[in-house]
């Protein structure tokens, strides 16, 4: 009798201990303070990237603020050129304390696009102006750094209605917007012309008001070219100094011409104003003269016709144009490296 009360002490003394054990383990699915912890922080991940880590947001454009930024092409050329200019570090310029903008896409001339050796082309950025203030008709466009592609060391800045049809031609481009105000987009154009032999090239360029205040980011054009194309000195082809005779005193202007099989030659210069002037041209039955017209590719008057006669040296030309039909004005040129023929009118 003893010994079965003793059994059963004994029995009840180890299911209480049982019992009071469990009571202080944690139950099934309940986390702990720590647990709670982690997911709240593994949440925190998921919904808030670090700071450096980048979005994968298709909308991105890869126009960036950093002036060391490339855009990357696989493509490896078997030349490449040296820059043409040691700019003046970014930093250093003066910069608009109200003026910024944002680059929406590229509308022409993706990065990495292939072109012709010697094509003339139109690069078109759509932007925004997301700064405080207006950028109205004093605007222009300054070459940066890189690969110039023949364009001016600085132009006035082309804004034009965004998704306006453009030809690359005198009067295909749509009227000149003069004030963009805070928030309004627009496209910005500038004409170029692929070098003439195989390479990467990357030109950078700077949106710059009225003072010379810089508006950042930079933009910036890249193409590719994988054939070589070799001038004949009779085809009028090349690079070219123009008198700009539009003014009293007449200044020189750089542009280029090019001749195609069908004999058409067409080509471009920017004049004293940085206004692109196109050049539409064709060989007359001398084929050491061309005849045709040139004028801005907004101009809704048309072109003006000129007459140019290349010198015996293939290196100079004497011209005129005339501006109505009774005024003959002189205009004449160079290649790169030659003075400008003395006299400059053409007189024929």
């Amino acid at each position: 009798m003893i010994k079965n009360r003793t059994l059963l002490i004994l029995i009840k003394t180890v299911i209480i201990a049982i019992v009071l054990c469990a009571c202080n383990l944690p139950a099934m699915g309940t986390s702990t303070p720590e647990n709670n912890n982690i997911q709240e922080n593994q949440s925190a991940d998921i919904n808030n990237p670090p700071e450096n880590t980048p979005i994968n947001n298709p909308n991105i454009i890869t126009q960036t603020l950093d002036e060391t930024a490339t855009p990357t092409i696989t493509y490896t050329p078997t030349y490449l050129p040296s820059p043409t200019k040691t700019p003046v570090p970014l930093a250093n310029l003066p910069k608009s304390n109200c003026a910024s903008l944002f680059v929406e896409k590229d509308v022409t001339i993706n990065d990495g696009t292939k072109l012709k050796p010697g094509e003339i082309f139109t690069k078109i950025w759509r932007i925004n102006n997301n700064g405080n203030c207006a950028w109205d008709s004093n605007y222009k466009l300054l070459f940066y750094k890189g690969d110039q592609m023949n364009g001016p060391e600085e132009s006035m800045a082309y804004f034009l209605n965004p998704n306006s049809y453009i030809e690359q031609k005198i009067g295909g481009w749509p009227d000149k917007i003069y004030t963009v105000k805070p928030y309004d987009t627009v496209d910005l154009a500038v004409i170029l012309q692929a070098p003439d032999k195989p390479g990467v090239y990357t030109g950078y360029w700077l949106l710059a008001n009225g003072s010379g205040e810089v508006i950042e980011p930079m933009l910036w054009t890249q193409i590719i070219v994988e054939e070589e194309l070799v001038y004949d000195l009779e085809d009028w082809s090349g690079k070219w100094t123009f008198k700009d005779s539009y003014i009293t005193i007449p200044v020189l202007v750089s542009g280029v011409l090019n001749r195609s099989d069908s004999g058409q030659v067409t080509g471009f210069f920017y004049d004293h104003k940085g206004d692109v002037n196109l050049i539409d041209g064709w060989i007359t039955d001398d084929p050491n003269v061309i005849e045709g017209d040139f004028g801005e590719p907004r101009s809704k008057q048309g072109g003006i016709p000129f007459r140019w006669k290349i010198l015996d040296n293939h290196n100079q030309f004497q011209g005129v144009f005339w501006l109505g039909q009774l005024t003959a004005n002189e205009i004449c040129g160079s290649r790169h490296g030659y003075d400008i023929p003395d006299p400059c009118l053409l007189n024929e």
